[in-house]
This record gives C-alpha cells, structure tokens and sequence, in this order.
C-alpha cells in the first residue's frame, strides 16, 4: 500500500508528529511532577526521550523493510502506542517506591535518569518504529524519508503551538493523554483497508479523545493517578496550572503546597516566615514600602505587616497557586481584604523591568539556584535591578538554603558564589547562618548587621512580636565563633566567578548541592567538570574527526559515514540551540509561557520547512552525492553563531515579550530549516548507497535523534552552567566543522572512484 501524495498519507504522518510532541510533553511534565525536577531532569528525561526513539528507528530499521504489509503493521504500532501512553502515564506515580524512594524523598541523578528510560521506553520505541513504516508507504522511495520527516515536524510544530495556547492549564492532564491516544487510533485507522474498519477506528478515537473532557473527576485517571502518587495522603487539591504540577497535601495541622513535587512553602511554618521578614526588615530604618517576590503570601505577610509598612507588593507569576492558597490558608481570607496588600502575577523580573517605584526591602522568598528558572534571581543583573528599585537606606534578603555553620563543599561554594554577586552590586552584605542560612544585603544607607542585639532592639523599639526571632534563639545560632566559622570559609572562596545571566555558575552549584542532597554520584562527575577549560569543548569535535575521516576514506563507508555524522550533529546542533534559546528568553523575558510556545512551533515549522526545500533540491538533482552535504553543513556552521549575536543584542536592551520571542523564533526557524534541508539531503544520499528504505530511514532518523538526545543533556547539564551561553554556541561551531571536513574527505573520495 503506497500513500504518494493522498491526503490520508500525509494525515497518519501529520498524527504521528503530533502525537509524538503530546506524549513528550505529558510524560515530561509528569516525571518532572514526581522528581522534583531542575534541568538535570529535564534533560533526563528529553535525552530518554530521544535515545529510544532512534534506538528503534535505527534497530528496527530492517524489519520494516522485510516486512510485506506495512500499513497493517503501523495500525497495529499506533494501536499498541495509544494503549501504551495511559499505562505509562500511570505507571509514573509509581516509579519512585520501585526505585527503592519515599515519595518525599530526592531522587539522584542516576535514578532519574533509569526512570526516564523506563518509563519512556514502550511509546518512544513504538514511535520510532512508526516513522521506519509510514517511509515504506510512500512510493517514491528516495522522497520517503523527506517526505515523512516533512510532515510529521509540521504537525509537531502544529500540535505543538495548540498545546501551550490551547490545552495547557485549561484541560488535564489525562484528558490530554486520552486526546492523544485517540490521535493515535484515527491515525490507525487511516492506513487500513476495508470501510468498516475505516469508518469503526475514526469513530472509537473520537470517543476516546472526548472522553477525558466529559468524564467526572471522581472517574477520571486523573483521580486514578492521584491515589496512585500520594496513597497514604490526605490531598486537598491537585492540578495542573500553565506553568507548573501544583498539589496540597495536609499532614495534621500543616498544609504542604507542592510545585512541580517540590515543597514549595507549608502553611503554617512561624519560624520560617519569621527569619524572612524579620531578619530584612530589622535592617530597614523605614520599611513602608516592601516587595515579596515568591514563595507562600498567608504567613510571610502577616509578619512583614507587624512592621510599619503602609504597602505591600506581592509577585507571584502563578495565579493558581495564590488560589489554593487563598482557599486553604487560615490568613488569606483577612489579607484579602488589607488594603495595604497588592498582588501581582507576572514574573518578578518583568515586573521589575516595567515598574518605576521604589521599594524599602525587597524579600526573595524563593529556592537555592538549583535550576536555569530559578538562577535567573541569584545574578548580578538581577541583583542591580533590584538596586535601581530600592531606596538609599533599602535591604534585600534572601536565603541560601542549607543550615547552620557546617557547611559542605556543594553548600559552600554556592554560598560563596551568592555573597560574592551581592556584593559587586550592594556596598553591605551579611550571613547570617540560622537554621536556613540568609543573606541580607543593602545600600549605604541600611543597617545592616550580624549582631543579634540590634536586631532584637529595632523589632522591640517598633513593637513586633515574635517567638522565634528572639534574643535566646538569635545568641546562640549567631555566636562570634559561628559567625567567624561561616565567613572565613566563604573568604577563601572569594575567587569563585559571579554568576550571570548569559554565565550561570550559580545554576551549576545549584544542581551540585541537589546532586549531593540526593546522595547522587553525579556530585563528583559536577565537582571534576567545574574544573574544565573552555578548551576542552574542542574534544566532541576532535573525537568526531578521528573517527569519522577514516570511515569517509573507505570505499565501502565512504558514503554512509558522511551522511550519519552529518545527521548526528545537525540533531545535537539543532536540540543545543533550541535549549540555549529557551534559557535565554527565560533570562531576558522570564516565564512567557505563551510566546515560548512559538519558539518551539518555530524550531517545528522550520524543521518542516527546511524538509521541503532539501526536498526541492532533490527533486532537480537527482545524482545524490555527499558533495550536497557540503553547503548546508557551512550554513549551520555559521547559524549557531548567527543566533548568539541576535541574543547578545537582545540582552543588552529591554525589548518587549513579543519583540524577544519573535527574533529568537526566527532564529531558530532559521536553524531548524537548515537542519531539515541538511536532513532531507543526507537521507537521499544514503539511500543512493543502500536502497531500501527503512534501512536508511532507520540509520537517519536514529542519529538525529541520538544527536539530539546528547545535544539536549550535555548543553543543559554540562555546556551552560559550566561554561555559559557563549561556549554552547562555540561547541555549535566546532561540531559543524569536524562533519564538514567529514563530509568533504568522503566527497574527495568518491570522486576519486568516479
């Protein structure tokens, strides 16, 4: 059965790009739910993600070719894949009690990464797989693997671009699961003969894709789920807003508010809410006016209002969360009402950008950097935003996690990097090291201080009640011999560099210490790799030369070496320069999660784009030969440096949201159709040396996406936070480089022969 040109062919490829891109991002946001998960996770669980998908493309490659019926057999892989999709997205609650974890317990990275290729193993083999079978069903076989690539990106970016303006935070999370095996089922149903089948298969995947939005929430898998993660709790609420996983579990009198499976803040906790307001504003000759950024409103509030302060501005991006918690916090019913409380939910850093007022303290009430999302509020571009925001006499606090005066290395050094970045902007800044440690930091005209007496003597003089805050708890926790303890440790690390926006070192030892808090062995491989020259981004390059020249040499790999070199790094260069996109727009313009949805449909549509020029191309050169690698590999040389520039730029001003999302879109558009050019290309020159098609269309659709898998962990966990922004696109340079020079010796050769 041949699909050449039918509108059901390109339909069942358009459904397998758009079920691809559903599934990704559901059991994503899911694993990330239930690990907690920084950008070690995500890059986890994307290089999972792509590792199957080529491992079966690239296995199974002959078995699509030997097989006789193919269509059949798709139908049968797209069923197999729409049941496997809600049992994965099950089995993921429980993944951590198989792996030996409590549910609140923090998972290292090497269970991380054993989770993730367990759980997305059954779809990512079933889909990959899939694209070797829908290649035999287009009859112009040197076309196929082009044709198919084409249209399953375009229904990627398609798909992709619905989802974040569409589905995400206005439908859940199985409903979105159940839309998508119902994608799957039509598309099975496409493919096969027979009108009952045909017109039986359409009419099950509308009621499976309905389903999940019509079904009461006591009978949904969402509920299934739920009971499935927390079986011994008592859950108020669970959902999934636009940006995160949000739970609230109760233990006794306590309320735990959980982000994406991390304890976000726990209602009440006084202690807690009394060193971050108090410890700030007890340096503060004058707090009347003061912004909270983040964390739980109810109880750090409260206290911040025992103060003199006539205003009280709270950001907070997710409206979501302030809903749970103004429906299961025992405060907010009166702080609603406080005309001196306004909330705001946008990203503190936009909202510091468009805003003219200055403030008395700024309190950060936010996690250690342990992720890029999170870093973005420990740089010095942050810091001098909320310089230029406060008053001479104004003070920042914030808190470093970790705790009293023992500090490991991983705490240390993030410790140090923190202090050392305050102070190249603010003139004062102090330790102060409780049972969380806190820094506060100010202008010249703040008091700051670590002497518990004057603290204590300001909270009296203004008549601030406290329990914790207090002469007998403050003595002892910030003795002279505790304090000297913690200084002279973080003095000898004065030399650490500051982390930056476009240089996150904050964000590396961020993911060290939750490497070490999870007893994880990755602590050390972080520990060696903080030591690495810039020059040894030279090595991948080196190591894909020496390998691949030989093999372009020979006659009989000449051909096949050229094309899966080039294929491995237009997937590592492509996945690299879509991960430092999103970490730069996520610096410069925060959490836009509607216009970070156009950057991915971008790199999408640009894929599909640049599929159909190397499609043209081919279709008026018809002698395929790796001489037609040549070209293209120079463009991408030249666009990962193309896209730094564009970034440099836009750090430098204060461009709008849209202004930035649009030019870092048409960046990436740019890269993906050249890699979806480079792509097409390279799949007809190796049909031209071997000709069966799902042998090629395995070969080709493994390594790009094997390309991918280590373009996407390496730049995420290693390349930026060790090196910064600017080395990543260096390392987009040198690997198009060696494949270049790859691809010229294999042309040279065969035109040798010739």
């Amino acid at each position: 059965m041949v699909m050449t040109g039918s509108s059901r062919g390109r339909a069942v490829f358009l459904i397998l790009g758009a079920s691809a891109v559903l599934a990704q991002v559901i059991l994503l946001r899911k694993l990330l739910a239930v690990f907690s998960g920084n950008e070690l996770t995500l890059a986890a669980v994307l290089s999972g993600w792509m590792v199957w998908t080529g491992l079966a493309s690239l296995i199974l490659g002959r078995l699509s070719d030997r097989t006789q019926r193919p269509a059949p057999l798709l139908a049968g892989v797209l069923i197999l894949a729409a049941i496997a999709l809600p049992l994965t997205t099950l089995a993921i609650a429980r993944i951590k009690p198989w792996l030996g974890l409590q549910a609140g317990e923090i998972a290292g990275l090497p269970k991380v990464m054993l989770a993730s290729f367990l759980i997305t193993g059954p779809v990512c083999a079933l889909l990959g797989f899939g694209f070797n079978l829908c290649c035999r069903l287009v009859e112009e076989k040197r076309l196929a693997v082009g044709r198919v690539y084409l249209w399953e990106a375009l229904g990627a970016g398609i798909t992709g671009a619905v989802f974040t303006f569409v589905l995400a935070g206005r439908t859940s999370a199985f409903a979105q699961v159940q839309l998508t095996s119902g994608l799957l089922v039509l598309g099975a149903g496409l493919v096969l003969r027979g009108a009952a089948l045909r017109a039986a298969l359409p009419a099950l995947a509308a009621a499976i894709a309905l389903a999940g939005f019509f079904l009461p929430a006591g009978l949904s898998l969402d509920a299934v789920f739920r009971h499935l993660r927390w079986p011994e709790e008592k859950v108020l609420a669970e959902t999934d807003s636009r940006y995160a996983n949000l739970a609230v579990i109760e233990r006794g009198a306590e309320r735990t508010f959980y982000v994406d499976g991390f304890p976000a803040f726990t209602l009440p906790l006084p202690e807690l809410s009394e060193y971050v307001a108090h410890l700030p504003l007890g340096m503060c000759p004058s707090p009347k006016k003061v912004l909270l950024i983040g964390g739980g409103l109810s109880d750090v509030a409260a206290e911040i209002l025992k103060h003199p302060v006539q205003e009280l501005d709270y950001v907070q991006i997710d409206p979501a969360l302030t809903a749970l918690e103004e429906e299961f916090s025992r405060r907010a019913e009166a702080l609603e009402s406080d005309p001196r409380v306004r909330i705001h939910h946008e990203d503190a850093r936009r909202f510091l950008a468009r805003s003219k007022e200055r403030w008395d303290a700024v309190i950060l009430n936010l996690p250690p950097p342990e992720s890029a999302q999170l870093n973005r509020f420990y740089t010095v571009e942050f810091y001098q935003s909320v310089s230029a925001h406060l008053e001479p006499d104004g003070v920042l606090g914030l808190s470093a996690g970790g705790g009293g005066n023992y500090l490991t290395d991983a705490q240390a050094g993030l410790l140090a990097t923190i202090r050392n970045t305050l102070a190249a902007v603010f003139p004062q800044v102090v330790i102060l090291p409780l049972e969380t440690l806190y820094l506060v930091a100010g202008e010249s005209g703040a008091q700051i201080t670590d002497n518990p007496d004057r603290m204590v003597e300001v909270l009296r003089r203004r008549g601030v009640a406290t329990r914790w805050v207090r002469d007998y708890y403050l003595d002892t926790n910030l003795s002279r011999e505790r304090l000297a303890s913690v200084n002279l440790r973080i003095k000898s690390l004065s030399s650490l560099p500051l982390n930056r926006d476009l240089y996150p070192r904050g964000y590396l030892l961020g993911m060290a210490l939750w490497a070490e808090q999870a007893g994880s062995s990755g602590r050390r491989l972080l520990q060696q790799f903080q030591g690495l020259p810039p020059s040894s981004l030279a090595w991948p390059a080196l190591a894909l030369l020496l390998i691949g020249a030989p093999l372009a040499w020979r006659r009989a790999t000449s051909r096949r070496a050229a094309v899966v070199i080039a294929v491995l790094v237009l997937g590592f260069v492509g996945m690299a320069a879509e991960v430092a996109v999103m970490m730069a727009f996520q610096v410069i313009q925060g959490y836009v999660y509607q216009l970070l949805g156009l950057i991915v449909a971008a790199f999408m549509v640009g894929l599909a784009a640049g599929a159909r020029a190397g499609e043209w191309q081919n279709s008026r050169q018809p002698a395929p030969s790796p001489q037609r690698l040549l070209w293209w590999l120079v463009l991408l040389l030249l666009a990962g440096p193309g896209v730094w520039v564009i970034i440099k730029v836009l750090s430098a001003g204060s461009p709008s949201g849209a202004a930035t999302a649009l030019w870092l879109s048409l960046a990436l558009f740019l890269v993906a159709a050249i890699s979806g050019a480079l792509f097409t290309a390279a799949a007809e020159v190796f049909l031209k040396g071997r000709g069966e098609v799902g042998y090629a269309a395995g070969w080709v659709n493994g390594a790009d996406h094997l390309g991918a898998a280590a373009g996407a962990f390496l730049t995420g966990t290693l390349v930026i936070p060790v090196f910064g922004l600017a080395q990543a696109f260096r390392l987009c340079l040198l690997l198009p480089a060696a494949a270049l020079l790859v691809a010229g010796i294999a042309a040279i050769r065969l035109r040798k022969e010739a």
